[in-house]
């Protein structure tokens, strides 16, 4: 007979030379609880025999430079996995359980000696199995195309998950929200006072400008503070006199409950004097959505011109300061990094729709969005169309390759990003 778990040998009542049988096992039992076996695993998987799994307490993983596998026995054991020298991450197997040891880490296991018995009880360098933050079984498995998002508990609260700054869906960064408009050729023949009118956008996070009135930046909902930035560039000339700007809200001049946006450029000597420019900047204004905004321009000497001059000097923008709350803030879908909210998309299987609050004024490189997909699962190739723009291929995440069918699931939470051609899934 012998012991259950290490097969050491019993001593029997009618034995002669037992000191011989305890010795022997008093070896063993030594043996099991301070040899190192060192296991070569440079060039395939390892099966441990049961002779090795029970006179061997710590096992040493050599030579493990890609992603390998320690099957174990199913045996009553604690032993050490010391997967220190490696580089890539070793699998513990018995049956159907696995534990894993990452690169640098050393970890105890225990097997209960059932089929799939296995399970992890501590660790060392590896802190508890986990060398690093992807080691955990929770977490997301690569870094790669993460750089500098942010990490939070997933929608089903089951782990981690790499996900893009916005204002919907639980995230909590604010993106940047503002206009800059400008003028691309010089206004001319021009009669002062003048209301400037902007001829493009350099930026608008959220339809703040339109062509339609191209004085006016106005305010879109949500938004509750703001500061303007206003400056205009007449053509050089060594005169006296002075340029005065003015913002206008909803057409009306500045007072009490709207000061500090009038601007006077005074020239006082022409002698040594040639640049006729002027610069305003608003204090920080408590505003309504719907609220607009105007650049008043008026000038006296200075050469008396009659052209403002389209260059960097010349433009107008409004910087969103406050929102009133994160779901109330304006357009997350017109923020380059945000993350917009779609709902449940509707269409059809391989064509899906969504809408968007407030509207999205066009697609571009680096929109964000996430939707809730329909009550069917695509059966190959898919597009999107967001606020009837036009349909977008959605692809893989290299941006290459159509989507496979089940790729979005039914009813599943889905995460896309335009790159400028298609969307990809994120």
């Amino acid at each position: 007979m012998s012991s259950p778990n290490l097969a050491i040998t019993h001593v029997v009542a009618a034995q002669s030379q037992k000191e011989v049988t305890i010795n022997h096992a008093v070896d063993l039992l030594d043996r099991a609880v301070t040899e190192v076996l060192t296991v070569d695993l440079g060039t395939a998987d390892v099966t441990l025999t049961a002779e090795q799994y029970r006179r061997h307490r710590v096992f040493r993983a050599a030579n493990v430079t890609v992603p390998r596998t320690l099957t174990v026995p199913a045996i009553r054991r604690e032993v050490a996995i010391d997967n220190a020298d490696g580089t890539a991450t070793l699998t513990v197997a018995r049956g159907a359980g696995s534990v894993d040891v990452p690169a640098g880490a050393a970890l105890t296991v225990y097997t209960d000696g059932t089929t799939n018995g296995i399970r992890p009880i501590g660790g060392g360098g590896g802190g508890g199995g986990a060398a690093n933050f992807r080691d955990l079984d929770d977490t997301p498995t690569s870094y790669a195309g993460q750089s500098l998002r942010p990490v939070r508990v997933n929608v089903g609260e089951t782990g981690l998950e790499f996900f893009t700054p916005g204002l919907s869906a639980g995230n909590w960064a604010v993106p940047f929200r503002g206009a800059l408009v400008r003028r691309t050729a010089d206004a001319t023949s021009l009669t002062f006072p003048w209301f400037a009118v902007w001829q493009t956008a350099v930026y608008d996070t959220d339809s703040f400008w339109s062509a339609g009135n191209p004085t006016r930046l106005t305010v879109p909902a949500g938004v509750t503070r703001v500061r303007l930035h206003g400056s205009v560039r007449l053509p050089d000339a060594a005169s006296v006199g002075a340029i005065n700007l003015q913002f206008l809200r909803n057409g009306a001049a500045p007072s009490a409950a709207f000061p500090g946006t009038a601007m006077w450029a005074v020239r006082v000597g022409g002698t040594g004097f040639t640049d006729n420019a002027a610069f305003l900047l608003s204090p920080v204004l408590a505003v309504s959505p719907g609220d607009w905004f105007e650049l008043r321009v008026n000038r006296t000497g200075l050469g008396t011109p009659t052209t403002v001059l389209a260059d960097a000097a010349t433009f107008m923008a409004m910087e969103v300061i406050e929102v009133s709350t994160a779901e109330q803030a304006p357009s997350i879908a017109g923020a380059r990094g945000a993350l917009a909210w779609g709902g449940t998309a509707g269409g059809s299987a391989n064509a899906r729709t969504i809408g968007l609050t407030p509207a999205l004024g066009s697609y571009f490189a680096g929109l964000a969005v996430r939707f809730v997909n329909g009550a069917a699962a695509n059966t190959g190739a898919a597009t999107l169309n967001v606020d009837g723009l036009g349909a977008v291929a959605i692809r893989k995440g290299d941006g290459t390759v159509d989507l496979d069918a089940g790729d979005l699931a039914a009813s599943a939470l889905v995460t896309v990003v335009h790159d400028g051609t298609v969307f990809r899934l994120a």
